[in-house]
């Protein structure tokens, strides 16, 4: 089937209503770049909705929430806004020696949100089912690094797109790139498939899967 849309990634949602799954992450203006030109890679009815600043529980004005932390977010949206799909971006490091699939669980059970499943994906990605109050939820987990953050996985595309070793570094990843006349958009953007899944695995197996359950109700 040929959808009528790209895959979107919005700041603010339009009256067009298309199904709509939030993202959340620690990271946001830089993440927000990133995921909108990777998500126009993949075709599907679906905006991914990336709020500038989310709405915690409790949340003092000073306060930034990073890692497992922003998932408090779904003791807010599901009854606030009747959002039930989201998809949550986070770096490695917020996990150490940690198994990722155990310190989510507890931390959702902790928060007063009953995990009926989590579903291991290719690329270690996870897709999460729970229940937040009267709201059957799906969470989408890309984790992104192999050991620390994404800049690692920036590296490698440049090693694959490129042929250049560059440490995973922000600094020294645009300093690469702008030697090219480059940024890590135009980099994404000209990116073979092949190359962003192995260097994306989670993210990348997080959206395919997004796509495959939108087509199994629209296809």
């Amino acid at each position: 089937m040929r959808y009528r849309y790209e895959m979107e990634v919005a700041r603010e949602i339009n009256k067009d209503k298309r199904p709509i799954i939030m993202v959340i992450t620690g990271d946001g203006r830089a993440e927000f770049r990133r995921l909108k030109v990777f998500a126009e890679r993949y075709d599907g009815e679906k905006v991914l909705w990336f709020p500038l600043k989310p709405i915690f529980p409790l949340k003092r004005k000073s306060e930034k929430k990073t890692g497992v932390n922003v998932l408090e977010v779904l003791n807010v949206y599901p009854g606030k806004y009747k959002l039930t799909q989201f998809l949550f971006v986070v770096d490695r490091e917020h996990f150490k020696s940690e198994n990722p699939t155990k310190k989510i669980e507890e931390f959702l059970r902790g928060k007063g949100i009953n995990v009926s499943s989590i579903e291991q994906m290719n690329g270690g990605a996870l897709r999460i089912s729970c229940k937040v109050g009267p709201y059957d939820v799906v969470v989408y987990m890309a984790i992104s690094g192999k050991i620390k953050s994404s800049e690692e996985e920036l590296a490698e595309l440049i090693g694959l797109e490129l042929g250049l070793e560059v440490e995973a570094n922000k600094g020294r990843i645009k300093e690469v790139l702008r030697s090219r006349n480059m940024g890590e958009e135009d980099l994404i953007a000209k990116a073979k498939d092949k190359n962003l899944r192995e260097s994306f695995p989670s993210l990348s197996s997080a959206l395919t899967r997004i796509r495959e359950e939108d087509c199994s109700h629209n296809c």
